[in-house]
């Protein structure tokens, strides 16, 4: 069973959304890549293409614990993670929700999660989000044990108009406290991310993150860069790949996390394909 505390801190690491919090990438002009964009194909040892059922994902129900703050619940329902012409689909519904927790909630979601957790690697996925007031998607690894301690890597997270894609590493400095290192990109043509299908990608190695979209890179985090802040290289421990639709309710999110007149409900993100090339992939580290 995944530890409690691996699953805590999606909200508490959020993206800086402050203009000066991190350089501007532009990504490439390739904007719809239909393929793997790693070098290394024939290493891959996982994958889902999505064209049978949702065996290798749980939705974590947990972390409603930690989120009382969210305005949506995650359930397991099929209404709210369900798969359609070969894509996942995390649906986000309007939708009265209690959680396990008792919090009464006015929207419902999924966060899918891998059962298994993988160590290094290339980690990508094709996704297509959706643009709307509120809406928060990501692709993410968080490590599996203590955070911040146990590492957690933000390969894409899209707000709201999804002009700036937030790429982020979260560590512990020696100290205890949480660290974060991050920046964001934007479109060629500044159109949003959103609304277009995207390959998110990370390649992770004891020897740096480097973060990717549709097969540029946008961050670098190495152990020197980290180490020279006198903080621990958080990045050695088996993580579990997450898959997350929500709403953003935090100080700085764009227009606040919430919904407004203009916010479309049902609001979907769908993901073509997840890829794994030359990782350590672990025996199930979660037990429905």
């Amino acid at each position: 069973m995944v530890l409690v505390a691996s699953l805590v801190l999606c909200v508490a690491c959020a993206p800086d959304t402050s203009p000066s919090a991190s350089p501007v990438h532009t990504a490439p002009a390739n904007p719809t890549p239909t393929a793997s964009t790693s070098p290394n194909a024939s290493d891959l040892v996982w994958s889902d293409e999505f064209d049978g059922d949702l065996g290798k994902w749980y939705s974590d129900v947990a972390a409603n614990q930690w989120t009382p703050q969210q305005r949506e619940a995650i359930t397991e329902q099929p209404e709210n993670a369900h798969i359609d012409n070969g894509q996942l689909v995390i649906s986000l519904l309007r939708q009265p929700w209690v959680d396990q927790w008792g919090v009464k909630k006015d929207y419902t979601t999924a966060r899918m999660v891998t059962n298994q957790a993988f160590l290094y690697g290339r980690f990508e996925a094709r996704v297509m989000a959706p643009v709307g007031a509120g809406y928060w998607s990501a692709f993410w690894l968080l490590g599996v044990g203590e955070w911040p301690n146990a590492g957690e890597m933000d390969i894409m997270e899209l707000l709201s108009d999804t002009k700036d894609a937030y790429v982020t590493a979260h560590g512990v400095t020696r100290n205890g406290a949480p660290w974060r290192s991050g920046t964001t990109a934007q479109t060629p043509t500044g159109d949003p991310w959103g609304g277009a299908w995207h390959v998110y990608a990370l390649d992770w190695s004891p020897e740096a993150l480097v973060f990717e979209i549709d097969g540029a890179e946008v961050m670098r985090v190495t152990p020197k860069d980290v180490e020279s802040d006198g903080s621990f290289w958080s990045f050695d421990n088996p993580a579990q790949i997450i898959l997350s639709l929500g709403l953003g309710a935090w100080d700085g999110f764009p227009g606040g996390g919430q919904p407004d007149a203009t916010t479309v409900f049902p609001a979907e993100l769908r993901v073509d394909w997840v890829r794994v090339y030359g990782s350590q992939v672990s025996a199930p580290v979660h037990d429905h």
